[in-house]
């Protein structure tokens, strides 16, 4: 059964009804009018919201709009690429800095290290370097402290790898006459430096 909604006046009060206007007969709504009634409501609002929002961003179409929400995605992937690119660069640079400065260092240590073996009359300043190397700090531009004290420390401990250095008799030549590696040098202690000193000498002034 379809409900209707009638406009009427109210004769019980012996007047007309205020809320309808004079001389005007009453109306019967059936449901479906109503429903569309509140459907074209709905249709109005939503194409008047939709051309305030227009309005606001300067655009004349649904399709317009569209085509600008499209180019600010676009435009924000191309921002975000962008951001990745200058991120991975500049660790790249990072890293090359950083070696660049391990390079500065070392080269700063060696050039150190070499003076002060000269100046110590240190037979092989590059077997003394790889002895020293753990025990030299570096300041904040990168130059190596306290050089000379740590090879004379070293020289206390391995006398023989100072040039004219008496360390006795040998007693003990290496093996079938080999001569030493100056990795085998800076492995042995100083009793096995004493006991091959002849050999030992030979391979420093070498220059293995």
């Amino acid at each position: 059964m379809v409900r209707e909604i009638m406009w009427a006046t109210d004769e019980a009060q012996g007047g007309e009804d205020p809320a309808q206007p004079t001389g005007e007969t009453s109306r019967m709504f059936t449901q479906s009018e109503l429903d569309q009634i509140v459907v074209e409501r709905a249709r109005r609002a939503k194409s008047s919201a939709l051309n305030e929002l227009l309005q606001e961003v300067g655009t004349e179409t649904v399709d317009d709009l569209k085509a600008l929400v499209q180019r600010a995605k676009e435009r924000e992937t191309a921002e975000q690429s962008e951001l990745e690119k200058l991120t991975k660069a500049l660790a790249e640079y990072q890293k090359k800095e950083q070696t660049w400065e391990e390079q500065r260092r070392e080269q700063a240590l060696q050039l150190a290290v070499q003076t002060a073996a000269q100046k110590l009359g240190v037979v092989d300043a590059e077997v003394i370097l790889e002895l020293v190397r753990k025990r030299i700090d570096f300041d904040r531009d990168g130059a190596p402290q306290g050089v000379e004290a740590a090879l004379s420390e070293v020289l206390k401990a391995k006398p023989y790898l100072k040039a004219g250095a008496h360390a006795g008799s040998p007693t003990n030549p290496p093996r079938g006459g080999r001569a030493l590696t100056r990795e085998e040098i800076a492995k042995m202690t100083p009793a096995e430096i004493n006991a091959n000193w002849d050999a030992v000498r030979a391979a420093l002034e070498k220059g293995v």
